[in-house]
């Protein structure tokens, strides 16, 4: 054992025993000195004791916090955002040795690691006795939950003497606290119940909260809030945060009618965190999460039924029409102030069973319409309502639905055409010729429209215009349309006025409509002829001032049209033998006119027997219809007669060579005669011969004298005839004086006679 008495204040810094190689140590020191030494045979053992001074140090430690490049004890940290940290804050340590040259063994700090750092290079430097070694190192800040961090730096320092002890000195970093905490709230995603693309009702949604720690100091105790109604709980990731650091929570919820009405779901949510010192600190953010509202309103108007009023079986006038409008919310918000309007005149007040729907609910709404002639004239009931409805923001959204009620159209008209008056122009009780007709046409609407240009035609020839009180027709309605006619010469030959009018309306749709309807007026026909036939000259061919034989007469026919119809033909004829052709100036008649028909003839000495020519002329007509007309007239010409008769009694005294008329008496004569033929007889001769115009029967020759029963008489002596008888008589003395008689029978009248004498004058002495 070896024992080094060491000075006060020193210090054994090394005891070493080594062998004789002075390599290999013995012994162990113990205390001041070094027990066990090994000292082998024939060697030595060397041993050292080193007493030294201990270490003396003194350390400075500052700062450089606020950035300027001077180093305080007490610096302040001007980072108060997430992004001034990590803060990397410079120390500077002067470390001083007063004692005797050392080794720094320990430089550390309570709060910060130097390693890497030169103060952490001066670790196992030397430090000579008064010397100051500088040294610096970084120590990072996170954030600033302390005001002020102080920390301390420790620096040890060795030597053979023995150690300066842990000497300390501390820095301080002042923070500016700003505890802060920022949430961002957003709608991350949703579940598209419906899968319309859109958030909408029911769609789950999924809501993530960002929380940051945007302070500058670390937050605990961080929870996400959020008042809205139906959110599920926030979970959130972490319930500290870090400078900068930040969670995600998560919450879902549900999309309600209320949300979808609102266009949004916007809703605040709160982050909420608690600092290392003083209070809590909040951010708030909404999301609005947008919800396409699609507000709608659809309607359904129909006619559900309706009250027959007339039993036709059809919508008609006056039928209660019942009209129900469904109204639905086919959108997606509710709506309310629900109606219906109608602007069609005459619809009764719309009531509705309700006036707010959810989407999706329907409400029926009714009026009821009494059917008016317009509809009917359009033909059906068209008209428009309109259903709104309030959307909880935005314009009012509606509807509009028609419904086109039929109203069959029975457009109808009807004619009826009557001759209701006439002004009988010649008073004769019945329609005829020129009288003056005044028709009544009356209209009526028959169907169930109105009638416009209402209007009654009728082509028949002269009829006035028709004029008609209305031209505009409700149904029902009757006017009356008048016009005049003058009966003209074919109607009454037609026996009547048989026409047909022609009434025509327009309907509000469609063709028009028309009726018909003829009026036969009665017109008594009273067909006649009237022939009055005359001699109305005579040629007079014997110059005698009579109608004589051989004239030649013309005859006349006056045919006149008594009747009041025409007509057609109409002939003359005439049965009278050897009348020439009639001819006539016309072969027909209207009523009144006459024509004049003609024919000759040749007196016959028939006759002149007859004493006139009277024969019947026929005149027939033919009317429009029935049986022919007819009319006979005779025309009696009177023939004068001339009944005569002359007998001529001639005397011959020359055996019949020469005839002397006797009728003188004169002797003078006849004694010429006698002398000259006084060696004949005498012979008489009569001579009868018809010197009239007519023949003459029964004839009868007589004699005063002489017996003429001898003689041939004929029956009939005819106009101009004669025949002769003979008698011969001896002569009378001196003055011979007979009468011959001729009689005859005229076909009329009295007998015709005529006398003649026979006078002659013989010498007494000539023997009988």
């Amino acid at each position: 054992d070896v024992t080094e008495e060491v000075p006060t204040g020193w210090n054994l810094t090394e005891a070493l025993c080594t062998l004789e190689d002075g390599i290999t140590t013995t012994g162990t020191r113990s205390g001041n000195g070094i027990t066990g030494i090994t000292i082998e045979a024939g060697k030595f053992t060397t041993c050292n004791f080193t007493n030294i001074k201990p270490p003396v140090l003194t350390v400075q430690k500052d700062n450089d916090a606020s950035g300027d490049g001077r180093f305080n004890d007490t610096e302040t940290y001007p980072g108060t955002t997430p992004s001034d940290f990590p803060a990397d804050i410079t120390y500077q340590v002067n470390i001083t040795n007063t004692g005797s040259d050392a080794t720094i063994i320990t430089i550390t700090d309570d709060i910060h690691s130097i390693a890497g750092s030169n103060l952490y290079l001066l670790n196992g430097t030397e430090i000579q006795a008064d010397e100051t070694l500088t040294g610096t190192f970084t120590a990072m800040f996170y954030n600033a939950n302390q005001i002020s961090v102080t920390n301390t730096i420790s620096v040890e320092a060795t030597n053979a003497a023995g150690s300066s002890g842990l000497v300390t000195d501390t820095s301080t970093v002042i923070f500016v606290q700003n505890p802060s905490i920022n949430l961002t709230k957003a709608m991350s995603d949703y579940v598209d119940e419906d899968g319309d693309g859109n958030v909408s009702l029911n769609d789950t949604l999924t809501y993530t909260f960002n929380v940051t720690n945007d302070g500058n100091v670390n937050l605990t105790s961080v929870n996400v809030t959020d008042p809205m109604p139906g959110l599920s709980d926030i979970i959130c990731g972490a319930a500290n945060l870090t400078l900068g650091e930040l969670t995600t929570c998560t919450a879902t919820y549900t999309v309600t009618q209320a949300d979808v009405d609102a266009g949004w779901i916007n809703n605040t949510a709160t982050a909420k965190g608690t600092p290392p010192i003083g209070d809590d600190v909040n951010d708030t953010d909404d999301e609005a999460v947008n919800i396409p509202q699609d507000p709608s309103i659809n309607l359904t108007k129909a006619m559900s039924d309706y009250v027959d009023e007339d039993g036709d079986g059809n919508v008609s006038l006056n039928d209660t029409l019942n009209y129900t409008f469904n109204v639905t919310n086919d959108g997606n918000v509710n709506l309310t102030s629900v109606n219906v309007t109608d602007p069609m005149p005459g619809l009764s007040d719309i009531t509705c069973v309700a006036t707010n729907l959810v989407p999706g609910e329907l409400t029926t709404c009714t009026a009821t319409y009494v059917v008016t002639q317009a509809d009917v004239d359009a033909g059906w009931i068209n008209n428009t309502a309109t259903a709104t409805g309030t959307p909880p923001i935005g314009e009012n959204v509606t509807d509009t639905d028609d419904e086109a009620v039929n109203i069959p159209q029975d457009p109808s008209i009807n004619l009826t055409k009557t001759m209701s008056e006439y002004a009988d122009e010649d008073i004769d009780g019945n329609v005829s010729l020129d009288d003056i007709l005044t028709y009544t046409f009356n209209v009526t609407n028959t169907g169930n429209v109105n009638l416009t240009s209402v209007d009654v035609t009728d082509p028949m020839p002269g009829l006035s215009d028709i004029t008609c009180v209305a031209t505009s027709l409700v149904p029902g309605e009757l006017t009356t349309c008048t016009a005049n006619y003058t009966v003209t010469q074919a109607d009454v030959d037609a026996g009547w006025i048989n026409n047909t009018a022609n009434a025509t309306g327009t309907p509000p749709i469609g063709e028009n409509v028309t009726d018909t309807d003829d009026e036969a007026v009665k017109i008594p026909q009273d067909p006649s002829i009237n022939l009055t036939k005359t001699m109305t000259s005579n040629a007079d061919e014997d110059g005698d001032f009579n109608v004589s034989l051989n004239d030649t007469l013309t005859y006349t026919f006056n045919v006149t049209n008594t009747g009041n119809v025409n007509l057609d033909p109409v002939n003359v004829t005439d049965p009278m033998p050897g009348l020439s052709p009639i001819s006539c100036d016309a072969t027909n008649l209207t009523p009144g006119e006459s024509m004049n028909c003609t024919a000759n003839y040749t007196v016959t000495q028939a006759d002149v027997e007859a004493g006139w020519i009277n024969n019947t002329a026929n005149v027939t007509g033919t009317p429009p219809e029935g049986d022919d007309v007819n009319d006979t007239d005779d025309e009696s010409v009177n023939v004068p007669q001339y009944p005569s008769i002359d007998v001529e009694k001639y005397v011959s005294f020359d055996n019949g060579t020469t005839w002397l008329d006797a009728d003188n008496s004169t002797p003078k004569l006849y004694m010429i005669f006698f002398n000259n033929y006084l060696n004949f007889s005498p012979e008489f001769k009569f001579v009868v011969n018809n010197t009239g115009n007519v023949n003459l029967t029964g004839i009868n020759l007589t004699d005063s004298d002489f017996n003429l029963s001898d003689c041939t008489v004929p029956d009939l002596l005819a106009v101009g005839a004669s025949f002769e008888c003979f008698v011969i008589d001896p002569w009378t003395v001196v003055l011979h004086n007979d009468t011959a008689t001729a009689t005859g029978i005229p076909p009329i009248g009295e007998n015709v006679t005529d006398t003649d004498d026979a006078n002659y004058w013989a010498p007494s002495h000539v023997s009988p």
